[in-house]
């Protein structure tokens, strides 16, 4: 389920930065989010890599985002922020309900 959301959210911090519907669909979304995820599993495992993961990941990330949906760097970026606020919103909104969804790059901040 929190796969979903995270394509769900991809998709609404995308739509923020003026990109068309049409280049900003929920299948390239998820596709994108598929693939970030994969090679963030993936440089995760190297051992040789270790801590420089966390260098590599957000320069991946930010590459993904630029060449997928023709944005620039700082739009990029933008993005980035956009997604945890929304991340960190939807957490809160659900959190007030009871339910209990497990953002993975929130735990890194103490928050699930």
């Amino acid at each position: 389920m929190t796969f979903l959301l995270h394509v769900l959210i991809l998709k609404l911090a995308v739509g923020t930065m003026g990109v068309p519907k049409s280049k900003n669909r929920y299948t390239k979304a998820l596709f994108v989010v598929l693939g970030l995820s994969l090679a963030g599993f993936v440089l995760g495992m190297i051992p040789i890599i270790g801590w420089i993961s966390w260098f590599i990941y957000p320069i991946l990330w930010i590459a993904v985002m630029m060449s997928s949906y023709s944005l620039s760097f700082t739009k990029s970026v933008a993005v980035a922020v956009v997604q945890v606020i929304l991340k960190l919103g939807l957490w809160l909104l659900l959190k007030l309900f009871g339910v209990s969804v497990l953002f993975s790059d929130l735990m890194t901040y103490g928050l699930n």
